[in-house]
This record gives structure tokens, C-alpha cells and sequence, in this order.
């Protein structure tokens, strides 16, 4: 975060699915970012984090979009019980 009016909402939830399955859902959502170029094609380490490794790594869905205010990422994956 660059600029005082920039912030970052981060939250997480467990749930249930009708299988019984538990996952894990992670939303983070940037704000104060108007007026800022979004939406860059340049592709780094937390894209590919992001599209790649999460997926690849923990099987999460992830979904990421440039809103207004400031990036929105939304991801789910199964939660791992020991």
C-alpha cells in the first residue's frame, strides 16, 4: 500500500458444502485505489501466485477482478483436517 487512503479488507470464513466437504473461503478487497491505472497486463509474482500456484498447490478456485476502488480476489479451497 502506497498512499495513506489505500486499504486492504481481508476476511476469511469455513463452510460446510452439501457433501460435507469443509472449505475455506479468503476474500481480500483493496479500497482508495480511485483514480489509479488498474488492470495491468503485467503478470507478477502474486499473479502467479494467485493463478497458478494456489490452484496448482492446495486446489483453490480462485477469482480476481479490478474493481473502481481496487483489486478483489476471492478464493476457496477444500480445508485440510489432520
Amino acid at each position: 500500500m502506497v498512499e495513506p487512503r489505500m486499504r486492504l479488507h481481508q476476511d476469511r470464513v469455513a463452510s460446510r458444502r452439501r457433501d460435507a466437504s469443509s472449505w475455506l473461503n479468503i476474500n481480500w478487497t483493496e479500497s482508495g485505489m480511485s483514480g489509479r491505472q488498474l488492470g495491468s497486463s503485467r503478470q507478477g509474482f502474486g499473479t502467479v501466485l494467485l493463478e497458478q500456484r494456489l490452484p496448482y498447490d492446495v486446489g483453490a478456485r480462485v477469482a480476481r477482478s479490478f474493481e473502481p476502488s481496487g483489486l478483489a480476489v476471492r478464493s476457496g479451497c477444500l480445508r485440510m483436517t489432520r
